[in-house]
């Protein structure tokens, strides 16, 4: 293969799948599944893939050796498609790769052209769904499928939404329409549309889509549409305008600039073991790692296939990320042992140089793809739990970025994790005096006012703590009931406002969005717990716990009360005991457990050293309304019992 012969063969996979050779020609690939591996190949990093993950992809119902068989033949097949256009399949005895240098694959080329702002070139790129029509029998396949999709629907939207900024009359209409078909649910997409209708001067088609709306979200989600949907139907209904220019970038509760997000590459991992056949395994983490994290919607993730072939870290981290405009960039190392693997991982912060993070992670090396997931939950976890904080000390840094309003929430999320609770309740709410739109903001707020009840920090009765909580989170819902940062917290605050069974259903739907984030575990695991399931929610506690050895105090907090609900005191004692500095809500959940433990002395003891003006009566029923069970709500109560408070 000469230089002349580079970028000759080109992979569509948006939309259809189709392989054309250099002089434009359709390359005809007879079979379902030998196109299915193609584009699984087209989609990898370093469009390369191991056998084993390619026939568990593919052929997951067969044994081994019948996926491998079947793999093989596939490969024949492949080979007599291609053979037109050239070798363009690199066949190695554990791994099978495209030949980088001779392939040209339109959803790689999407992806760079959205990372470097280009929005109009990347639409012309998009020509519908990836993989459009193209269906396999196998459910580990289509579970990798919709991962895949889901990304780039996020990326489609983000390009339609740029691109609309850009256009006008009919044509701004017709991309708004084409928004909408990338998820019809989508509420600030039907908005975007009734604006372009209206400003073409098409009241009566503006109005007519915010009742399609309408109908729609009762219909299929069983809501009301939210208030900036209903004022934009008034202001049109009233005088045929959309919406102010100043307000129509703030659609979706979610970050409106690169001041209100954290920007970071995730550089391949390297393989350190000298032996190539491992490699497989550092891409499968960078992969799974680029994967997970995109679902945080505060945080900008860039592959590293939008910087071209990154086949080694380059020399100096901080001047790559500020070259490419980040703050911060991952890179990661995998070393092997006989049976043991070692996983490093560090995060370099582009501005200042500073490694604001490092740590490694060791598996024994029993089941290769079980220790893979294991590895990528806990690099998940601790990286995004110490890329909050290190974002915020960023931005204080910069007199640009230090007022936003993402600014003022990363430092009231620090505040919250070093247990100063009022402290961060006073950031937060700044956050949102800065932009009354941050859902996050009022469903943190909210949160804050929530368990106010319990720890009596905010210094309201229980009546206003208990409106300030429910009026926050239905703001929040209202701005964007799509992001699981706001779903969560809206579980926790149903749960302690009484409503247990209502704060289960928002926890697991932010675990479906978010499933390895351990703050969602944990919040996941308490509702459950509160709903009768104890045993399940315990264990996803220690999950996230074991996630996250640096966990907050709320997190051994939440544990403790859980360890109560099953029985175990003594276990409810020692997650206590992990909190170094103990709020006077945090020493008196202690009493329960020592009564029952028969030490009483202790938890009277405990009783009489009280805070003067805390109300220990008023703790002891906020436990009560948590409960889902009858039974649960009398376990707490005797235990206050024990210790002498009548309740």
């Amino acid at each position: 293969m000469t230089d002349d012969d580079h970028l000759t063969v080109t992979i569509q996979v948006l939309g259809g799948f189709e392989v054309k050779g250099p002089d434009g020609s359709v390359v005809d690939i007879s079979g379902i599944k030998p196109k299915a591996l193609i584009a699984i190949l087209a989609l990898s990093p370093g469009m390369s893939e191991s056998r084993e993950k390619l026939a568990t992809l593919l052929w997951s119902d067969r044994a081994d050796e019948q996926a491998r068989g079947s793999l093989r033949q596939a490969m024949a097949s492949l080979k007599r498609d291609l053979g037109s256009v050239g070798d363009i399949l690199d066949v190695e005895r554990d791994r099978i790769s495209l030949n980088r240098h001779c392939v040209s694959i339109d959803a790689i080329r999407f992806q760079e052209l959205t990372t470097v702002g280009k929005a109009l070139e990347a639409l012309d790129l998009y020509r519908g769904q990836l993989l459009q029509g193209l269906s396999v029998s196998d459910q580990s396949f289509e579970d990798w499928l919709s991962r895949e999709r889901q990304q780039i629907n996020e990326l489609a939207i983000d390009v339609h939404e740029t691109s609309i900024k850009e256009l006008a009359g009919r044509d701004r209409i017709k991309l708004a329409r084409q928004l909408l078909e990338l998820d019809p649910l989508r509420e600030a997409s039907h908005r975007i549309l009734i604006e372009a209708l209206a400003a073409a001067g098409e009241r009566d088609l503006a109005l007519r889509q915010y009742e399609a709306c309408s109908d729609m979200l009762q219909r299929e989600l069983g809501v009301k549409p939210e208030p900036r949907s209903t004022e934009l139907f008034d202001r049109i209904a009233q005088t045929g305008e959309g919406r102010p220019a100043d307000k129509q970038n703030n659609e979706t509760g979610a970050p409106k600039s690169s001041a209100e997000q954290t920007s970071l590459a995730v550089l391949p991992f390297t393989n350190l073991s000298g032996n190539p056949d491992q490699d497989f395994f550092a891409a499968g983490i960078t992969e799974d790692l680029l994967a997970e994290l995109a679902r945080y919607r505060h945080v900008k993730v860039v592959g590293h296939r939008t910087f071209g072939a990154v086949s080694s870290p380059p020399s100096d981290l901080a001047e790559f990320g500020r070259h490419h405009g980040l703050d911060f960039v991952i890179e990661g190392r995998v070393r092997w042992s006989t049976n043991r693997v070692r996983v490093s991982v560090r995060l370099v912060d582009s501005h200042s140089g500073a490694h604001v993070w490092a740590d490694h992670f060791d598996r024994e090396l029993d089941d290769i793809l079980t220790v893979q997931d294991e590895i990528v939950g806990a690099v998940v976890s601790r990286l995004t739990f110490n890329l909050e904080g290190a974002a915020g000390d960023q931005r204080q840094r910069d007199p640009t970025t230090s007022g936003t309003a993402y600014t003022w929430f990363l430092r009231g999320r620090a505040a919250s994790r070093d247990g100063e609770e009022k402290k961060a309740l006073q950031l937060i709410e700044k956050a949102a005096e800065v932009d009354p739109d941050y859902a996050r903001a009022h469903a943190y707020a909210a949160w804050f006012y929530a368990y106010g009840a319990f720890s009596q920090a905010t210094g309201l009765g229980i009546e206003e703590t208990d409106r300030q909580a429910r009026a926050g989170i239905e703001r929040a819902l209202s701005l964007d009931r799509s992001d699981p940062f706001v779903l969560h917290r809206a579980s926790m605050v149903y749960l302690l406002l009484g409503e247990p069974v209502t704060g289960l259903r928002y926890a697991e739907a932010a675990a479906r969005q978010n499933p390895r984030d351990a703050e969602i575990l944990v919040v996941h695991g308490f509702c459950l717990v509160c709903c009768g399931e104890a045993q399940r929610g315990v264990g996803m506690l220690e999950k996230a716990i074991a996630l996250e050895p640096y966990a907050p105090p709320s997190f051994y907090a939440t544990l403790s009360d859980c360890r109560y609900f099953v029985g175990d005191y003594a276990g409810s004692l020692q997650a206590l005991d992990q909190i170094l500095n103990e709020t006077s809500a945090e020493q008196v959940a202690r009493v329960p457990p020592l009564a029952k433990l028969g030490r009483l002395s202790e938890a009277k003891a405990i009783i009489d050293e009280a805070l003067p003006g805390f109300d220990i009566k008023r703790f002891a029923g906020c436990f009560q309304r948590i409960c889902a069970r009858p039974e649960d709500a009398e376990h707490w109560l005797e235990g206050f019992r024990l210790a002498g408070i009548d309740v």
